[in-house]
């Protein structure tokens, strides 16, 4: 059996920012008020020439060749918050955070990336969701992201049906949604609860 190397976090990074500054930013709290931490977690990875590169959480992009030596790489965006999301469309290298609207580009992975524009709905409207992704296949490209609603009448009994929503987007402008978002899933509620509630996996719960 051939030996497979296993590599697991945490994994000896350099030159990680302290996660609560990131974070007391965005809940306006006096960072003070927090032990000082460090984290990448939430990382998208992509495999190009030959190297790894990782999107992690707090702080982008780091790049390696065997998974122990990691160097830091200025991609032109500090970082994009939590769980960045990127995707190689049409030669081009799309990236986004999420709770964020903006949708960066660039030739190369390694960047330098520059805005592009802001992921926007079948009406226009600026979106900021959370834990996004990416699909690309052929010439189509789709974006799904966690999302949330109320139960309705009729539905299982939970309070909050949670899951995957997804959607397609413009070809030419692969921030702007063209189709409306439709559930791709639903969660078990056996597995688990979110924000006290219980979640839903009820074929009924989909909208497709």
């Amino acid at each position: 059996m051939k030996n497979v190397k296993t590599y697991c976090n945490p994994l000896p990074i350099e030159d990680i920012p302290s996660g609560r500054w990131l974070d007391t930013s965005l809940t306006k709290e006096d960072p003070r008020s927090i032990k000082d931490y460090r984290s990448i977690s939430d990382p998208s990875v992509v495999y190009h020439n030959g190297k790894w590169i990782m999107y992690p959480s707090y702080s982008v992009a780091y790049i390696t060749e065997d998974f122990v030596n990691w160097k830091h790489v200025d991609i032109g965006i500090p970082h994009l918050r939590y769980s960045p999301a990127v995707v190689c469309f049409r030669g081009k290298w799309y990236l986004s955070g999420p709770g964020m609207s903006e949708v960066y580009v660039a030739d190369d992975p390694l960047g330098p990336f520059t805005l592009c524009g802001h992921l926007t709905d079948m009406n226009g409207n600026r979106m900021a969701v959370a834990d996004g992704c990416y699909l690309a296949d052929g010439d189509h490209v789709y974006f799904y992201w966690h999302g949330s609603r109320m139960a309705e009448a009729g539905e299982p009994d939970v309070e909050v049906i949670t899951g995957t929503l997804g959607a397609e987007l413009d070809p030419d402008k692969p921030w702007q949604l063209i189709t409306e978002p439709v559930w791709i899933n639903t969660f078990d509620p056996s597995q688990g609860k979110s924000n006290g509630a219980k979640l839903c996996c009820d074929p009924k719960c989909r909208l497709m």
